[in-house]
Protein backbone atom coordinates (compact mmCIF):
# COMPACT_ATOMS: atom_id res chain seq x y z
CA UNK A 1 0.00 0.00 0.00
CA UNK A 2 1.42 3.47 -0.88
CA UNK A 3 2.36 5.07 1.91
CA UNK A 4 0.75 8.93 1.57
CA UNK A 5 1.67 11.98 2.47
CA UNK A 6 0.68 15.63 3.58
CA UNK A 7 0.83 19.07 2.75
CA UNK A 8 -1.24 21.23 4.35
CA UNK A 9 -1.80 25.05 5.24
CA UNK A 10 -2.37 26.07 9.19
CA UNK A 11 -5.64 27.08 8.46
CA UNK A 12 -6.97 24.67 6.77
CA UNK A 13 -5.65 22.37 9.60
CA UNK A 14 -7.42 24.11 11.95
CA UNK A 15 -10.97 23.68 10.44
CA UNK A 16 -10.18 20.68 9.70
CA UNK A 17 -9.76 19.85 13.39
CA UNK A 18 -12.96 21.82 14.33
CA UNK A 19 -15.11 19.58 11.67
CA UNK A 20 -13.11 16.64 13.54
CA UNK A 21 -13.11 17.39 17.53
CA UNK A 22 -15.63 19.99 17.75
CA UNK A 23 -15.46 23.31 19.59
CA UNK A 24 -14.90 22.24 23.06
CA UNK A 25 -10.96 21.79 22.61
CA UNK A 26 -8.15 24.70 21.98
CA UNK A 27 -7.99 23.71 17.85
CA UNK A 28 -4.78 26.58 17.32
CA UNK A 29 -3.30 24.95 19.89
CA UNK A 30 -4.04 21.46 18.56
CA UNK A 31 -2.68 22.42 15.25
CA UNK A 32 0.70 23.91 16.44
CA UNK A 33 1.69 20.82 18.55
CA UNK A 34 0.68 18.64 14.86
CA UNK A 35 2.81 21.36 13.09
CA UNK A 36 5.73 20.96 15.08
CA UNK A 37 5.93 17.41 14.98
CA UNK A 38 5.15 16.87 11.43
CA UNK A 39 8.31 18.84 10.48
CA UNK A 40 10.49 16.23 11.55
CA UNK A 41 8.09 13.71 9.41
CA UNK A 42 8.26 15.87 6.03
CA UNK A 43 9.55 13.95 3.20
CA UNK A 44 12.69 15.56 2.02
CA UNK A 45 12.41 14.57 -1.33
CA UNK A 46 9.64 14.64 -4.53
CA UNK A 47 9.91 12.84 -7.19
CA UNK A 48 8.18 11.03 -10.36
CA UNK A 49 7.26 7.37 -9.89
CA UNK A 50 7.55 5.69 -13.15
CA UNK A 51 5.53 2.07 -13.41
CA UNK A 52 5.07 2.00 -17.08
CA UNK A 53 6.90 1.99 -20.39
CA UNK A 54 3.98 5.18 -20.96
CA UNK A 55 5.01 6.72 -17.82
CA UNK A 56 8.48 6.71 -18.53
CA UNK A 57 7.95 8.47 -21.86
CA UNK A 58 5.97 10.97 -20.47
CA UNK A 59 8.22 11.26 -17.89
CA UNK A 60 10.82 11.78 -20.40
CA UNK A 61 9.26 14.39 -22.78
CA UNK A 62 8.65 16.87 -19.69
CA UNK A 63 12.42 16.54 -18.69
CA UNK A 64 13.26 17.32 -22.87
CA UNK A 65 10.42 19.88 -22.40
CA UNK A 66 12.72 21.55 -19.64
CA UNK A 67 15.84 21.92 -21.58
CA UNK A 68 17.07 24.86 -23.43
CA UNK A 69 17.44 24.89 -27.03
CA UNK A 70 20.70 24.65 -27.05
CA UNK A 71 21.25 22.18 -24.67
CA UNK A 72 18.58 19.75 -26.60
CA UNK A 73 20.80 20.27 -29.81
CA UNK A 74 23.54 19.29 -27.83
CA UNK A 75 22.08 16.16 -26.73
CA UNK A 76 20.76 14.78 -29.68
CA UNK A 77 24.42 15.88 -31.43
CA UNK A 78 25.99 13.48 -28.99
CA UNK A 79 23.68 10.37 -29.78
CA UNK A 80 24.25 11.02 -33.14
CA UNK A 81 27.93 11.43 -33.18
CA UNK A 82 27.95 8.27 -31.13
CA UNK A 83 25.95 6.25 -33.19
CA UNK A 84 28.24 7.06 -35.69
CA UNK A 85 31.60 5.22 -33.70
CA UNK A 86 32.67 8.90 -33.60
CA UNK A 87 36.24 9.11 -31.13
CA UNK A 88 36.62 11.00 -27.77
CA UNK A 89 32.94 12.47 -27.47
CA UNK A 90 32.19 14.84 -24.79
CA UNK A 91 28.97 16.94 -24.83
CA UNK A 92 28.88 20.13 -25.38
CA UNK A 93 27.66 22.39 -22.13
CA UNK A 94 27.51 26.02 -21.27
CA UNK A 95 30.89 27.77 -20.73
CA UNK A 96 32.44 25.11 -22.48
CA UNK A 97 34.83 26.26 -25.71
CA UNK A 98 32.19 25.25 -28.82
CA UNK A 99 29.04 26.07 -26.44
CA UNK A 100 28.84 29.83 -27.91
CA UNK A 101 29.00 28.27 -32.04
CA UNK A 102 26.91 25.57 -30.92
CA UNK A 103 24.40 28.51 -29.86
CA UNK A 104 24.46 29.82 -33.32
CA UNK A 105 24.55 26.49 -35.04
CA UNK A 106 20.94 25.65 -32.93
CA UNK A 107 19.44 29.22 -34.43
CA UNK A 108 20.02 28.06 -37.30
CA UNK A 109 18.40 24.46 -36.96
CA UNK A 110 15.74 26.84 -35.31
CA UNK A 111 15.17 28.24 -38.41
CA UNK A 112 15.45 25.11 -40.37
CA UNK A 113 12.46 23.93 -38.16
CA UNK A 114 10.40 27.06 -38.84
CA UNK A 115 10.94 26.90 -42.80
CA UNK A 116 10.12 23.16 -42.88
CA UNK A 117 7.26 23.43 -40.50
CA UNK A 118 9.20 20.99 -37.78
CA UNK A 119 9.14 20.10 -34.37
CA UNK A 120 12.27 21.09 -32.28
CA UNK A 121 13.27 17.18 -31.85
CA UNK A 122 12.05 16.26 -35.29
CA UNK A 123 13.69 18.93 -37.18
CA UNK A 124 17.13 19.17 -35.30
CA UNK A 125 17.70 15.35 -35.93
CA UNK A 126 16.94 16.16 -39.69
CA UNK A 127 19.15 19.03 -40.12
CA UNK A 128 22.46 17.17 -38.05
CA UNK A 129 21.31 14.46 -40.53
CA UNK A 130 21.79 16.06 -43.50
CA UNK A 131 25.07 18.23 -42.38
CA UNK A 132 26.90 15.31 -40.75
CA UNK A 133 26.43 13.13 -44.15
CA UNK A 134 27.96 15.93 -45.88
CA UNK A 135 31.13 16.07 -43.97
CA UNK A 136 34.56 14.72 -44.61
CA UNK A 137 34.77 15.34 -41.04
CA UNK A 138 32.67 16.12 -38.96
CA UNK A 139 33.56 19.74 -37.16
CA UNK A 140 30.31 21.82 -35.59
CA UNK A 141 31.34 24.87 -36.78
CA UNK A 142 31.02 23.74 -40.60
CA UNK A 143 26.83 23.95 -39.71
CA UNK A 144 27.08 27.32 -39.96
CA UNK A 145 28.12 27.33 -43.93
CA UNK A 146 25.98 24.89 -44.17
CA UNK A 147 22.70 25.97 -43.06
CA UNK A 148 20.67 27.21 -45.87
CA UNK A 149 21.84 24.26 -48.30
CA UNK A 150 20.75 22.14 -45.57
CA UNK A 151 17.47 23.89 -45.41
CA UNK A 152 17.27 23.22 -49.29
CA UNK A 153 18.55 19.82 -49.61
CA UNK A 154 15.50 19.18 -47.49
CA UNK A 155 12.99 20.67 -49.48
CA UNK A 156 14.67 18.01 -52.46
CA UNK A 157 13.94 15.43 -49.68
CA UNK A 158 9.73 16.25 -49.34
CA UNK A 159 9.85 17.12 -53.28
CA UNK A 160 11.08 12.84 -54.04
CA UNK A 161 8.46 11.84 -51.40
CA UNK A 162 5.60 12.89 -53.43
CA UNK A 163 6.54 10.87 -56.46
CA UNK A 164 4.08 8.59 -57.64
CA UNK A 165 6.26 6.33 -59.46
CA UNK A 166 9.91 6.29 -58.10
CA UNK A 167 11.43 2.82 -59.68
CA UNK A 168 10.23 4.72 -63.20
CA UNK A 169 12.72 7.75 -62.04
CA UNK A 170 15.10 5.40 -60.69
CA UNK A 171 14.71 3.56 -63.83
CA UNK A 172 15.41 6.78 -65.94
CA UNK A 173 18.48 7.46 -63.91
CA UNK A 174 20.45 4.14 -64.49
CA UNK A 175 19.97 5.05 -67.85
CA UNK A 176 21.65 8.17 -67.45
CA UNK A 177 24.65 6.07 -65.35
CA UNK A 178 24.86 3.59 -68.38
CA UNK A 179 25.17 6.51 -71.13
CA UNK A 180 28.54 7.81 -69.06
CA UNK A 181 29.64 4.47 -68.37
CA UNK A 182 29.50 3.74 -72.01
CA UNK A 183 30.99 7.36 -73.17
CA UNK A 184 34.02 7.42 -70.36
CA UNK A 185 34.32 4.38 -68.32
CA UNK A 186 33.26 6.11 -65.01
CA UNK A 187 30.89 4.97 -62.75
CA UNK A 188 28.26 7.78 -61.42
CA UNK A 189 26.69 8.27 -58.30
CA UNK A 190 23.61 10.75 -57.76
CA UNK A 191 21.66 9.56 -55.00
CA UNK A 192 21.77 12.29 -52.88
CA UNK A 193 18.66 14.14 -53.20
CA UNK A 194 20.50 17.44 -54.45
CA UNK A 195 21.32 15.70 -58.11
CA UNK A 196 18.16 13.08 -57.71
CA UNK A 197 15.92 15.66 -58.20
CA UNK A 198 16.90 16.74 -61.51
CA UNK A 199 15.84 12.91 -62.91
CA UNK A 200 12.82 12.72 -60.68
CA UNK A 201 12.18 16.38 -62.46
CA UNK A 202 13.33 15.63 -66.09
CA UNK A 203 10.61 12.89 -65.93
CA UNK A 204 8.03 14.78 -64.97
CA UNK A 205 9.40 17.16 -67.65
CA UNK A 206 9.14 14.73 -70.33
CA UNK A 207 5.72 13.09 -69.33
CA UNK A 208 4.34 17.02 -70.03
CA UNK A 209 6.07 16.65 -73.44
CA UNK A 210 4.57 13.76 -73.80
CA UNK A 211 7.58 11.88 -74.90
CA UNK A 212 9.51 9.12 -73.24
CA UNK A 213 12.32 9.50 -70.39
CA UNK A 214 14.82 8.01 -72.13
CA UNK A 215 14.56 10.55 -75.46
CA UNK A 216 14.60 13.27 -73.39
CA UNK A 217 17.85 11.75 -71.74
CA UNK A 218 19.74 11.30 -75.20
CA UNK A 219 18.53 14.45 -76.48
CA UNK A 220 20.89 15.89 -73.73
CA UNK A 221 23.37 13.88 -74.25
CA UNK A 222 23.37 14.44 -78.19
CA UNK A 223 23.59 17.90 -77.47
CA UNK A 224 27.49 17.66 -76.37
CA UNK A 225 28.41 14.77 -78.29
CA UNK A 226 30.84 17.62 -80.25
CA UNK A 227 32.48 18.11 -77.23
CA UNK A 228 32.37 14.54 -75.95
CA UNK A 229 30.12 16.07 -73.04
CA UNK A 230 27.81 15.08 -71.11
CA UNK A 231 25.34 16.89 -69.06
CA UNK A 232 25.54 17.38 -65.41
CA UNK A 233 21.94 16.53 -63.12
CA UNK A 234 21.39 19.78 -62.79
CA UNK A 235 21.29 20.54 -66.59
CA UNK A 236 18.42 18.43 -67.19
CA UNK A 237 16.02 20.85 -66.68
CA UNK A 238 16.59 24.64 -67.31
CA UNK A 239 15.89 26.39 -70.58
CA UNK A 240 18.48 24.70 -72.99
CA UNK A 241 17.34 21.30 -71.95
CA UNK A 242 14.48 22.21 -73.76
CA UNK A 243 16.19 23.06 -76.29
CA UNK A 244 18.27 20.33 -77.00
CA UNK A 245 14.92 17.98 -76.82
CA UNK A 246 13.36 19.75 -79.64
CA UNK A 247 16.70 19.85 -81.61
CA UNK A 248 16.79 16.26 -81.28
CA UNK A 249 13.42 15.29 -81.96
CA UNK A 250 13.26 17.51 -85.30
CA UNK A 251 17.05 15.87 -85.91
CA UNK A 252 16.03 12.35 -85.35
CA UNK A 253 12.13 12.79 -87.01
CA UNK A 254 10.91 11.03 -84.20
CA UNK A 255 7.18 11.01 -84.06
CA UNK A 256 6.33 7.90 -82.49
CA UNK A 257 3.54 7.48 -80.00
CA UNK A 258 3.62 7.53 -76.44
CA UNK A 259 0.50 6.56 -74.58
CA UNK A 260 -1.81 6.69 -77.56
CA UNK A 261 -0.48 10.07 -77.84
CA UNK A 262 1.55 11.95 -80.32
CA UNK A 263 4.43 13.85 -79.30
CA UNK A 264 2.95 17.46 -78.79
CA UNK A 265 4.95 19.54 -80.60
CA UNK A 266 3.33 23.08 -79.73
CA UNK A 267 4.03 21.65 -76.17
CA UNK A 268 7.56 21.57 -76.73
CA UNK A 269 7.89 25.26 -78.22
CA UNK A 270 5.66 26.80 -75.75
CA UNK A 271 7.85 25.18 -72.54
CA UNK A 272 10.78 26.23 -74.55
CA UNK A 273 9.94 29.48 -74.93
CA UNK A 274 8.85 29.86 -71.58
CA UNK A 275 12.15 29.15 -69.80
CA UNK A 276 14.29 31.22 -72.12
Amino acid sequence: MRNPSLHITRSELIRILEEVIGTNQSKEIIADKILKKARKKAPIHRGITVNSDRMEKKAKKMVMANMSDAELFSHLLLHKRRSMKHRGLTQIKAGSREWSVLKEVTLLANEFCETHNLEKREGYIEFMNIGIERMAKFMLVKFLNMANSIIEIYSFIKELQEDEHPQKTEKLYHFYQNQILSKTGMSVDYKKPEKYIYFYRARLQANELKISGVDYIKAQFHALEWRSGYPDPAQLTNSKALQNVTKYLYEKGINIRQKESTIDWAAIKRLGNDQD
